[in-house]
């Protein structure tokens, strides 16, 4: 007995899931709605991966799909096999899966062992089934699509909230009308938004963000990467995670960690894997030109949500960290860039246009030194330098960098990175 009816009670007549406010990535996974492949949504824990599935079921049923062609299941909380739960479903709902189109959405598949192998026989032998699966793990999804379901799926990685799906879930979609009238509710808006990266605390006071994030750690730190790795001390994963939430971008050695910790190198080396894969922190690299020597030298490590931050040292982390880890997420930034002669740049994009945060309202000529040092090595001639309210172009050397305020950098970074590389050519 799997209790499928406690799923799906979409089965019921006229029901209902009605979640309104949808997240960007829904128009994403409503066009895969036709497509053949399995669609496989990934992300850490309540960032809106089963509303977005049952934001799908509400839109099939609207759309005209018949209410017990659609199956929703999750391993999160149910037991058995996929095998198991979809033959019961064809059981229970007098449907069998060779007669017309069905959907299958199950959530939180890393769960179980050997759940690619269950999914491709579902996919190779039944071309009706459309199929949707969600992750909270990174390294099990890729290590499933890689083994069994090569060619046969798309992943969509799904983060916390970006700045304009808080201001719409907080209601303030008109601060998004003439942005320029609104310079000063937008800053304030964001620095909230650090702190509240959450659909469920967008309006919490913040004596509750801490224990909402604690209880969100707590589960997957001391039940979830234990149920997938190979995990003797639930604390030592705890302890790395506040070393790296309270000290964003911190440079990690991992043989002077495992020293201070009193640990080998190698269990330090596999902690920091389990979370990482647990979407729980993420690595950025040294950029060169030679991929090679990027990994040799030191990396940097941020947790994957701003609010780990603020739980594990809510009075001391300065504003300016939260806004650089904020936007290394945000861009999914993969390098960063430091000389020999320490000059720095916090973020250098895909574009290869380097990113300096300095949230202040005074900038300095000594803030441009990393960006231009950048800019000379690699022949570029852009940058962009965020700041907390100032917005104008400098060219300094022949080189032109932009700066931009934070909140706005934070509504259309990707899309003005974009323009100015496209600029420049």
């Amino acid at each position: 007995m799997f209790y499928i009816e406690d799923y799906n009670l979409h089965w019921r007549q006229g029901f209902r899931y009605n979640f309104p406010l949808k997240r960007k990535v829904f128009s994403v996974l409503k066009g895969q709605i036709d497509s053949r492949f399995i669609t496989i949504l990934y992300g850490q824990r309540r960032t809106g991966k089963t509303t977005l599935f049952k934001q799908l079921i509400d839109f099939l049923i609207e759309s005209g799909v018949r209410r017990y062609d659609i199956f929703y299941y999750s391993f999160d909380e149910g037991s058995g096999s996929i095998r198991e739960v979809i033959r019961e479903y064809e059981g229970r709902a007098g449907n069998p899966l060779m007669e017309g189109h069905k959907y299958i959405f199950l959530d939180e598949v890393q769960k179980l062992e050997n759940w690619s192998s269950d999914v491709k026989y579902f996919y190779d032998f039944y071309p009706g089934l459309k199929i949707f699966l969600s992750g909270s793990s990174s390294l099990f999804i890729r290590k499933g699509t890689r083994e069994s379901l090569a060619g046969r799926c798309v992943e969509i990685k799904l983060g916390t909230l970006e700045f304009d799906e808080f201001l719409m879930f907080r209601g303030l979609n008109d601060l998004l009308e003439e942005t320029g009238y609104h310079g000063e509710a937008l800053k304030f808006e964001f620095e909230k938004f650090l702190k509240r990266p959450y659909v469920e605390i967008v309006n919490s006071a913040e004596e509750e963000i801490g224990s909402y994030v604690s209880s969100l750690l707590d589960k997957v730190i001391y039940i979830d990467i234990p149920e997938i790795f190979p995990v003797d001390e639930p604390p030592l994963l705890a302890r790395l995670m506040a070393i790296i939430s309270s000290r964003p971008g911190i440079y990690l050695e991992i043989q002077e960690i495992a020293k201070e910790l009193g640990r080998s190198r190698v269990t330090i080396s596999n902690y920091l894997s389990y979370l990482r894969e647990s979407l729980l922190i993420h690595k950025v690299y040294s950029y060169s030109s030679n991929l090679l020597t990027s990994e040799k030298k030191k990396k940097r490590f941020y947790p994957t949500s701003t609010a780990f931050c603020y739980r594990y040292a809510p009075g001391s982390i300065e504003l300016g960290a939260l806004v650089e880890t904020s936007f290394v997420l945000q861009l999914d930034a993969r390098f960063f860039y430091r000389d020999s002669l320490q000059r720095e740049v916090d973020i250098i994009s895909e574009q290869l246009i380097p990113v300096e945060i300095k949230y202040r309202s005074t900038i300095f000529p000594k803030d441009f030194r990393g960006i231009l040092a950048f800019m000379r090595k690699n022949d570029i001639d852009r940058g962009v330098l965020i700041t907390q309210d100032i917005e104008r172009t400098e060219v300094i050397q022949n080189k032109r960098i932009y700066l931009m305020p934070a909140w706005k950098f934070a509504l259309r970074g990707e899309e003005f990175l974009r323009e100015i590389k496209s600029s420049g050519q």
